[in-house]
């Protein structure tokens, strides 16, 4: 009971916190919504496709067609579940990009390496015309990005223990 009291109070007392949260949770549903419209997430042509421009990213994809195999999973508690996971991925973004960033000008070499590479993925040589196929598949660039995310980024990595193990020395 006192927890309830307590859950209806933060949100009288954070209410422009939880308004905030509300209007992102009502733009992720537009979003899915948007990119229900013009794609079927079922679609076995899609595959392994990294990439396409509704769902974005294939992870994205995948969820939405994992949450609509789920009965009784609401639009709503779709967009409530995809807002904690893009908060929480994009709680490393800064850190690697800023990594990725200080290790590739810190080196000439790589930096010229890496704009050769990179540069067929930019057909008119503009950002917004980036051929996203063409980056993924910048071996060097990858390289660069697994480097950055194995040094340098805090990862949570749940774990189980499938056998039973005695560590006997900690109790003598």
């Amino acid at each position: 009971m006192a927890s309830v009291a307590f859950e209806e109070g933060s949100s009288i007392v954070y209410s422009k916190a939880y308004a905030i949260r509300d209007k992102c949770q009502e733009q992720i549903a537009i979003w899915h919504a948007f990119a229900d419209k013009h794609i079927d997430c079922h679609d076995e042509s899609l595959g392994e496709m990294l990439w396409e421009p509704y769902y974005g990213h294939r992870l994205m994809r995948e969820r939405a067609k994992m949450y609509k195999a789920t009965n009784g999973f609401s639009d709503k508690g779709r967009a409530a579940s995809d807002l904690g996971m893009i908060w929480g991925a994009n709680a490393n973004v800064v850190t690697s990009a800023s990594w990725s960033l200080i290790y590739i000008l810190s080196d000439e070499n790589l930096t010229a390496r890496l704009r050769e590479e990179i540069t067929p993925a930019f057909p008119d040589g503009i950002v917004n015309s980036v051929d996203m196929t063409k980056l993924n598949s910048c071996p060097l660039l990858q390289s660069v990005i697994s480097e950055v995310l194995r040094l340098n980024i805090a990862v949570i990595i749940n774990r189980v223990c499938t056998a039973l193990i005695a560590l006997e020395y900690l109790l003598t």
